[in-house]
């Protein structure tokens, strides 16, 4: 189903990352996870994604706002 689609996850709770993950590898897609922000950005900036699934509620900034942020950064998004 999701052969050859690139998902970013970035969630703080480990646990959700991981469940995540091994649901979306498991319908074939490639996963990489973020645990806070910065770290997403960062792979934001190095590779392409299908999909940026998001976490509302992280310390220091909230999903809604990393959104924004990088949108921002690169209007593709």
């Amino acid at each position: 189903m999701l052969k050859n689609k690139r998902i970013l996850v970035v969630d703080d709770d480990e646990i959700s990352r991981l469940v995540a993950a091994e649901i979306l590898r498991h319908l074939g897609a490639t996963v990489d996870l973020a645990e806070a922000p910065d770290e997403s950005m960062s792979l934001v900036g190095s590779h392409r994604y299908d999909l940026i699934m998001l976490d509302l509620h992280m310390p220091g900034m909230n999903g809604i706002e990393l959104a924004r942020t990088m949108t921002a950064l690169d209007g593709s998004l």
